[in-house]
């Protein structure tokens, strides 16, 4: 009974909200999606929304537990729960139509800013030797520079040379994650790839350190293209399908066998973290400047 109440209570909205959202998702990007690589990168306003919906009613099912994430000295940690909940769904819905992008993507990093600033330095501060915090740190730090991406691609095709300049930024310091995390998969490669978190890979995968380590070359090859801007497209469209493929068939497998709440929970954070992540990266290699020559040898290729 208590289980079955769980799941009700706090398990379904996060689930449903996030299927919702990518099958939407799916339907508005239908036209542009095909077999071409290059193509692929407009996923990341399919996989974003709908990552972003299921944190969101994370936030609203579960509000009495995160707000015991709110800094201690921060009044109304009730109301912040909730807010953070709105500020997701309305960043995810605008996302979705593609409206209003350039406030709802800016207004995103920053707030994911914040959560670096106000939560996670804090913990990388009081546990210098975790490596997890540190993590977690990145991993938001990279969501934040994936928004701004999406938000100055949105000034940038208005004409304004600073969306450039902060695209160019930005696709550098997403780099700068990329290499801190190829690192640590290829130090760690027994957990689950994608953001390098506290979860092992599962025992019934076949090759559990294989699949760490061919994630850190991947992450490694992408942050190094992007740093040189060289090849950085199809090498950070490349890496956004393995991420993809890691949710498709290590982190939803992983959800669907889970039977405890407390698994659940766990699966469904990981399946949403880890799609917001390849959604990003699918955000930064869609900002990438057009070679023509590179597209051109890409799709002779396949």
């Amino acid at each position: 009974m208590a289980s079955n109440y769980a799941f009700w209570r706090y398990l379904l909205w996060p689930q449903l909200a996030g299927v919702v959202y990518l099958i939407a998702g799916l339907v508005v990007v239908r036209r542009r999606l095909s077999h071409r690589l290059f193509a692929l990168s407009v996923l990341g306003r399919v996989f974003v929304p709908a990552a972003l919906a299921t944190f969101a009613a994370e936030h609203f099912a579960s509000a009495n537990f995160i707000k015991d994430g709110v800094p201690p000295w921060m009044p109304g940690h009730l109301f912040w729960a909730y807010f953070v909940g709105c500020a997701l769904l309305a960043a995810a819905t605008s996302i979705l139509a593609m409206k209003y992008v350039r406030l709802s993507a800016t207004l995103l990093g920053i707030m994911l800013c914040l959560f670096v600033i106000l939560l996670h330095i804090p913990n990388v501060v009081q546990h210098p030797s975790d490596r997890f915090a540190w993590a977690v740190a990145a991993r938001d730090f990279g969501f934040a520079m994936g928004a701004w991406t999406l938000a100055a691609s949105q000034f940038a095709e208005h004409g304004m040379d600073v969306g450039h300049r902060i695209m160019a930024f930005c696709r550098r310091s997403f780099a700068l994650v990329l290499v801190f995390f190829a690192i640590e998969h290829l130090l760690h490669p027994q957990f689950t790839p994608g953001v390098p978190l506290p979860q092992q890979m599962p025992q019934w995968i076949p090759a559990r350190s294989t699949w760490g380590y061919a994630m850190g070359v991947m992450l490694l090859a992408s942050g190094i293209s992007l740093l040189l801007d060289k090849y950085a497209r199809p090498t950070t469209t490349c890496l956004g399908l393995c991420v993809t493929l890691v949710v498709l068939f290590i982190n939803t497998p992983m959800l669907e066998i889970a039977v405890q709440p407390a698994d659940v929970t766990t699966g469904f954070n990981y399946v949403g973290d880890t799609l917001l992540f390849a959604g990003m990266i699918f955000f930064v290699a869609e900002a990438v400047p057009v070679r023509r020559a590179a597209i051109a040898l890409v799709e002779e290729a396949a």
